[in-house]
C-alpha cells in the first residue's frame, strides 16, 4: 500500500496590535525585584515575528521582553533570570549583542563580572547566554581562563555542517559547539604577530559557506594599524582552513585606528569594511568613519577595492559599536559612541548607500542632554531623552514592520532604552551632525595569520527563572515619520495583513519551495530536540525534498542578506 504523508506547516507568528511610530524612543522598565537598574541591553528580532529585548543589571539579573514588532508594546511573555555563583558577590552580566541560532534559541554574548571572595578581587570573564525561544530556560557560560569579553558573535557551520557559534574575544576567536555549548576552543592570533593586533568582528557567509573575521593589525614599517580581513572555514571546532587573508592599506594619511574594525556583507560578492581613525591636528582634532567596499572579498586573488570614503566628524571623539545592512531600503546603518567635548558619552546613528559611498553619509546624534562644559555652545538636542550617559549596544533590523525600521538597544539614566528609526534624516528625536566627506584610495596587501587552539575553562552559574512584568514609557514619538512610504495612507494595520517577502511553501510528497529570498539559500531541517536531520543549499523556486521523517520538526531557511523564515512542520505518516 502506498504511504501517504500530510504536511501541516505554519509560520511561528504572533497576534499583534497596531503600527505606531517609526522614529521613537521607549523605556522598558522591569519590575522592582528584577533588573531595577539596567546596565546594558540588546535586542534580537526573532524569525517567529517578534522583537525581544534583553536587559542586564548589576545584581546578577537578566530580563527578557517579548515585543509586538508593530506597536513595540510588550506582549506579556516576560521573564527574568537570576544568577547565583557560590562564594562570590556583586555579580553583573554585561551584554554586547545577540543573535538567533539555527533552532530558534537566543544566544547573547558579553561578559560576567563578580567579586571573588577567595582571592579578594573583582574578575571579568567573557560569557555567553543561551535562552530558549519560549524564554523558559536560560544557561550562562563564562570562561574563567580569560579576562576579556565577547564583543561580537555569529552562528555558522563547521565542515560537517554541525552548528557552531563563533565569538570575538580580543586577540582570539572562540568556537562553541552549539549542541554542547560547554565545549569551546580559542583560536588565537599567532604569537609572532604584534600584541596590538586584534579581532573585532565576525559573521557567517551562507552563500560561500565561510566565516568572515575582521580586525586590525600593526603596520611595523609605517607605524599605524591596518584593518585586516580573514575569510575561512572551520574544518572542525579547532582547525581553520583560510581562503583569503589581506590588509587594507590606507594611502591617504597615516593616522591610527582607535577602537575596532567592523564589516557587513551586502550581497554575494561585496562587503563594506569599517575602520575608525583619529586625525590628530591639535585643537582641530576629529575622528573619521572610513568605509570601503570590497568586491570578491572571499577570493584573495580577485578581491578589489571598489570605492572608499572618509567621513570626518569634527569636534567629536567617535568609536564604532555596530553595523547593519538594511536590504529592503538598500541602506547601511552604523552605530557609534561619541565623547562629545569630553563631557559625557552619547551616540550617533549614521546611514549611507553602500553602493554609492560618495553620495554622502547622514549622521544623527541620538537624543541626549549635556549638563555642562563647552558642549552647551553646540547645537542642542531636540528633546531631553537620556542625559549624558546614553550607552547603546547593538543594532537590529525590524523586518516585520512595513518600514523595516532599525532598532537600537541600550541604557541611559539607569533606564533600558529601545529606539526605532526608519530614516535618520527625518527624525526629530535626533539631530543631524555636521560632517565632511573625502575620497580615500586604499589598496589590499597580503596578511597571513597562523593559529593555536587551546581549550577554554568554562564555568556555569546556577540560573533561576521567574515571571516578570515590563512597563513601557514613550520618551519621544513621531507617528508619521515614514508615512511617505505608503503615499500618505494611514500606517496602522494588523500584523496578519503584512506578508514578509521571504516565505516557504509546502507541496505534496514532502516537497518545499523557497520564495522571496535573495541569492543562495541555506536550509536546515531539525527535530524538536534540536538534532540536525538535513541541510542543503537551494534557490528561489527550486523544489526540495525532505528526508523520511514523522513527527514535529522545524525547517529554517536563510539567505546571504540575513532574511530568514522558520516553520514548524507536523509530518503525519499513514
Amino acid at each position: 500500500m502506498k504511504k501517504l504523508y500530510t504536511i501541516t506547516a505554519f509560520i511561528l507568528w504572533g497576534v499583534a496590535q497596531m503600527v505606531n511610530a517609526q522614529n521613537m524612543y521607549r523605556n522598558y522598565q522591569s519590575s522592582p525585584n528584577a533588573v531595577p537598574r539596567p546596565t546594558s541591553a540588546v535586542s534580537v528580532v526573532h524569525s517567529n515575528g517578534f522583537v525581544y529585548f534583553f536587559q542586564a543589571d548589576d545584581n546578577g539579573n537578566l530580563s527578557a521582553t517579548e515585543i509586538d514588532p508593530l506597536s513595540m508594546n510588550p506582549m506579556g511573555n516576560d521573564q527574568y533570570y537570576q544568577l547565583t555563583i557560590p562564594n562570590v558577590s556583586n555579580i553583573e552580566i554585561s551584554l554586547n549583542g545577540g543573535f538567533e541560532d539555527a533552532i530558534g534559541k537566543f544566544v547573547l554574548f558579553g561578559a560576567i563580572h563578580y567579586y571573588d571572595n577567595y582571592i579578594n578581587q573583582y574578575c571579568q570573564y567573557p560569557a555567553h547566554v543561551i535562552i530558549a525561544s519560549n524564554l523558559s530556560t536560560c544557561d550562562v557560560y563564562y570562561d574563567s581562563s580569560s579576562g576579556s569579553e565577547y564583543t561580537a558573535g555569529c552562528d555558522g557551520y563547521i565542515q560537517n555542517m554541525n552548528e557552531a557559534y563563533v565569538m570575538v574575544n580580543g586577540r582570539e576567536l572562540v568556537t562553541i559547539d552549539a549542541l554542547l555549548p560547554i565545549n569551546i576552543h580559542r583560536i588565537e592570533l599567532d604569537a609572532a604577530t604584534n600584541p596590538t593586533d586584534h579581532y573585532s568582528d565576525v559573521s557567517w557567509d551562507a552563500v560561500h559557506g565561510k566565516f568572515i573575521a575582521t580586525g586590525y593589525a600593526w603596520n611595523t614599517s609605517l607605524g599605524y594599524k591596518d584593518p585586516f580581513v580573514k575569510v575561512f572555514e572551520l574544518l572542525n571546532y579547532t582547525t581553520i582552513n583560510p581562503f583569503a587573508e589581506y590588509c587594507v592599506l590606507n594611502q591617504s594619511y597615516t593616522q591610527s585606528n582607535e577602537y575596532k574594525t567592523l564589516h557587513v556583507q551586502i550581497n554575494n560578492d561585496d562587503m563594506i569594511l569599517y575602520h575608525d581613525l583619529r586625525r590628530a591636528n591639535g585643537q582641530y582634532a576629529y575622528d573619521v568613519i572610513w568605509l570601503t567596499r570590497i568586491h570578491d572579498f572571499w577570493d584573495v586573488n580577485t578581491a578589489t577595492v571598489v570605492e572608499s570614503m572618509f567621513y570626518d566628524v569634527p569636534n567629536t571623539k567617535l568609536s564604532a559599536k555596530d553595523m547593519l545592512y538594511d536590504p529592503y531600503n538598500k541602506r547601511l546603518n552604523f552605530l557609534g559612541y561619541i565623547n562629545h567635548c569630553r563631557d559625557g558619552l552619547t551616540h550617533i546613528l549614521a546611514q549611507v548607500d553602500p553602493y554609492m559611498l560618495s553620495s554622502g553619509i547622514e549622521i544623527g546624534q541620538l537624543g541626549a542632554t549635556f549638563t555642562g562644559g563647552t558642549c552647551l555652545n553646540d547645537q542642542p538636542p531636540y528633546v531631553d531623552i537620556a542625559y549624558n550617559d546614553l550607552e547603546m549596544f547593538n543594532l537590529a533590523l525590524n523586518q516585520y514592520n512595513p518600514c523595516n525600521s532599525v532598532l537600537i538597544a541600550g541604557v541611559g539614566n539607569q533606564q533600558a532604552i529601545l529606539t526605532e528609526t526608519y530614516d535618520i534624516s527625518l527624525s526629530k528625536c535626533d539631530i543631524p551632525m555636521w560632517h565632511a566627506d573625502n575620497l580615500a584610495s586604499p589598496v589590499l596587501k597580503p596578511y597571513s595569520l597562523n593559529n593555536t587552539f587551546p581549550q577554554s575553562n568554562l564555568q556555569t552559574p546556577t540560573v533561576s527563572v521567574f515571571p516578570d512584568n515590563i512597563a513601557v514609557n514613550i520618551l519621544c514619538d513621531e507617528p508619521d515619520a515614514c508615512s511617505h512610504q505608503f503615499g500618505g495612507k494611514s500606517l496602522p494595520q494588523p500584523l496578519t495583513n503584512i506578508t514578509p517577502a521571504a516565505k516557504i511553501t509546502f507541496e505534496p510528497n514532502k516537497l518545499f519551495v523557497c520564495e522571496g529570498f535573495e541569492g543562495t539559500i541555506l536550509y536546515s531541517f531539525y527535530d524538536v530536540a534540536g538534532k540536525l536531520l538535513q541541510q542543503g543549499i537551494t534557490r528561489n523556486g527550486e523544489k526540495n525534498s525532505l528526508k523520511m521523517y514523522s513527527g514535529v520538526c522545524l525547517l529554517k531557511a536563510m539567505d546571504v542578506m540575513g532574511n530568514q523564515v522558520v516553520k514548524k512542520i507536523i509530518l503525519l505518516k499513514s
